[in-house]
């Protein structure tokens, strides 16, 4: 669900980089010195960004590939419960205690 979220929210984070960057050269235009370290991470922005886009769109892999296992696996798991509840009624039904004589 989460990442659904983030799927759905990306596209407008990704607007809000133009104007972030019209905030900055406003910034500089004045003179208005900025911290090396904010400076820094304005500049690795566009590849911060696009390491998170591709991290989202592995985890969606991943997740389906984990939903695709812990589907087959408890359809697997259905599966013998039906045997065995099967095989046991089957024999219950064969050898159960049926006789009018039991008190």
């Amino acid at each position: 669900e989460r990442h659904d979220t983030a799927l759905a929210g990306k596209e407008a984070l990704q607007a809000s980089f133009g104007p972030l960057q019209d905030h900055f050269s406003l910034l500089e235009q004045y003179d208005i010195e900025l911290d090396t370290s904010v400076s820094q991470s304005l500049t690795n922005l566009p590849s911060s960004w696009q390491a998170f886009c591709n991290a989202l769109e592995q985890a969606v892999g991943i997740l389906d590939e984990a939903k695709s296992k812990c589907k087959a696996g408890l359809l697997s798991s259905m599966e013998d419960l039906t045997k065995t509840v099967s095989t046991l009624r089957s024999g219950f039904l064969e050898q159960g205690p049926f006789s009018a004589s039991l008190k």
